[in-house]
């Protein structure tokens, strides 16, 4: 993956995160992560981890709130 399709997922993710807090959390990680893994297949990884983990946040946080059922197949 190159640099640049990294940096676009990146900005839509930051787009969609609503809570300052956690945008600044993302952000502080990737600064990190990529001081000290700085190769751009490692810095994909990282940031699709946290498109993952933003989209079940806010799946429990609306699950928490009554806005989403929970479902059970079993």
């Amino acid at each position: 993956m190159s640099w640049a399709f990294t940096g676009l997922l990146l900005v839509k993710l930051m787009r969609h995160v609503e809570s300052w807090p956690l945008r600044r959390f993302y952000l502080k990680r990737l600064a990190n992560f990529i001081k000290h893994r700085p190769y751009p297949m490692r810095v994909f990884d990282y940031v699709m981890e946290s498109i993952c983990h933003h989209h079940f946040y806010r799946f429990s946080q609306d699950m928490a709130k009554g806005r989403t059922d929970i479902i059970s197949t079993m």
